[in-house]
């Protein structure tokens, strides 16, 4: 009889212990440790284009804690009204999209800035940070972490790639032509344009592009758009 109740002795205490740490279990799974901060290291970010995607974290540093909460994931979206694209033309044209879009035979106009998926496809938001810029615009970022949120605002100007000349390709002795110059991306800026004659025995050409002939020969003309005071780019 000793035996029986020395072995039910034993037992229950471990039965109690087993139950307790079955229940601690499940109070710690579901325990939800909330957000208690979201801060972010600027509020104002300038980016220079020239990618397809971009990544706010490259921009900025993000911060959520405590570090023990249970979801510290942040979603990103963009403010649309605070959009506002440098390219008027652009601006426009996706404007005019807006308002018609939804009318037979009309070309889609993407905006000037929008979130991506992982499949580089159009969102209304993602918790990647991905982005892509299609025209120089500014833009204000909403970004979120349960209650809490923080604002950014984001300049993307035009970084100039390329310059090209367009227009005839010959001029007659006496007679003039005006050549055109276009900036590659469209919405690229310079601070000031120079057009120049290789040889002005044979064209000569103004600051605003005209050509003129002089004599029978072979001269190319240049057009230099530059980005600052010694620095610019030519056309090939």
């Amino acid at each position: 009889m000793k035996k029986v109740m020395i072995g039910i002795l034993i037992i229950i205490p471990v039965i109690i212990m087993a139950v307790v740490a079955a229940v601690s279990a499940v109070v710690s799974t579901r325990a939800h440790i909330g957000v208690e901060s979201l801060d972010i290291d600027r509020t104002f970010v300038d980016i220079v284009l020239g990618k397809d995607v971009y990544d706010v974290n490259d921009y900025l540093t993000i911060t959520v804690l405590p570090e023990r909460a249970t979801d510290r994931t942040c979603t990103f979206e963009i403010n649309e009204k605070s959009v506002r694209c440098s390219d008027s033309d652009y601006q426009e044209a996706y404007d005019y999209y807006l308002a018609h879009k939804d009318d037979n035979g009309v070309k889609y106009i993407a905006p000037p800035v929008c979130l991506v998926d992982g499949d580089g496809n159009e969102t209304d938001g993602n918790t990647t940070g991905k982005f892509k810029v299609n025209a120089s615009c500014s833009f204000i970022l909403e970004i979120r972490a349960e209650t809490f949120s923080k604002t950014c605002t984001f300049v993307c100007d035009g970084d100039l790639k390329s310059v090209t000349i367009t227009g005839v390709n010959g001029v007659k002795e006496s007679e003039s032509v005006l050549l055109d110059m276009e900036l590659s991306p469209v919405d690229a800026k310079a601070d000031k344009v120079e057009w120049i004659s290789s040889d002005e025995n044979v064209l000569t050409v103004d600051g605003n592009g005209a050509v003129k002939g002089v004599t029978a020969g072979t001269a190319t003309v240049i057009a230099r758009a530059y980005i600052s005071d010694s620095e610019y780019i030519e056309s090939a």
